[in-house]
């Protein structure tokens, strides 16, 4: 499991160039709002000018990187109860500066609803990781996942390769499916549902035949499992605490669960 996923994002507006402000000045009051992954700032409001209030910086805490989606910078007009949009720009994440890089400023060109050109606009996005708080309970499982990874090292070397195998075996299947033609990929689906109804159906017939000895081999079945249930319990416990598998399987999937913001509340505490 991670230590730490996620991280803070600040986000500073130092200044535009050719904005096409409002028609008629003196009669708006401009502003700049930030969106991004659902949360909304605003800057300072300007009263009776074309441009915005610059040098103001935003913050959004709990962000992932790389993101799901791109921040959304806005030049509005406020007029009353009104607002107008002047123009949007998205920067990505490529125009981000992450960690101890120092931030950089960018020229980003904003667009109008018709994508007509509405200026451009002078910023830096820059993001510096933090540290996630677990619960004590997800704390406590780290740490039973550390002291089993000091009896699981011999195992490493052997388990990087076999997730090597598995994961170039996995590519070369999704490539060979990507490759083939949609009339392919029915016959081929169809032929392997074919197979697995056949077998099914060979294994029902016999089964039901002598149902006695099916009842009698599946008490059997059960019993055996639930006698190696724990054995079985421990050899999995041990397996996804090695470390291949927390930093290839466990690490990524619980990076992905936390941009989700109940499984954020049930994981980390604010």
């Amino acid at each position: 499991m991670p230590r730490s996923t996620m991280g803070r994002l600040r986000v500073r507006l130092n200044r535009a160039r050719n904005l096409k402000g409002p028609e008629i000045l003196g009669m708006s009051n401009c502003l700049v709002v930030f969106t991004f992954e659902g949360k909304r700032e605003e800057s300072s409001v300007k009263v009776n000018d074309i441009a915005p209030a610059w040098h103001e910086e935003v913050t959004f805490d709990k962000v992932p990187y790389p993101p799901s989606s791109k921040i959304s910078i806005t030049i509005v007009y406020r007029s009353g109860k009104t607002d107008e949009v002047l123009g949007v720009a998205c920067p990505g994440s490529n125009l981000w500066t992450t960690g101890n890089a120092a931030p950089q400023d960018r020229w980003l060109p904003i667009a109008t609803k018709e994508g007509i050109y509405a200026g451009e606009l002078n910023f830096h996005i820059h993001w510096t990781k933090t540290e996630v708080q677990y619960r004590p309970a997800v704390r406590l499982l780290q740490r039973g996942v550390l002291k089993t990874q000091e009896f699981t090292r011999p195992l490493e070397p052997a388990l990087e390769r076999a997730m090597a195998l598995t994961s170039g075996i996995g590519s070369t299947v999704s490539r060979k499916i990507e490759d083939m033609g949609r009339t392919q990929k029915r016959v081929t689906g169809a032929v392997l549902a074919a197979v697995l109804a056949s077998g099914v159906f060979f294994l029902a017939v016999p089964a039901i035949l002598f149902l006695p000895v099916t009842l009698i081999l599946l008490g059997g079945f059960f019993f055996c499992s639930f006698l190696a249930l724990p054995v079985l319990t421990s050899f999995m416990w041990v397996l996804v605490c090695t470390k291949p598998v927390q930093s290839k399987v466990i690490g990524p999937l619980v990076e992905r669960l936390l941009r989700y913001e109940t499984v954020k509340k049930v994981l980390t505490s604010e």
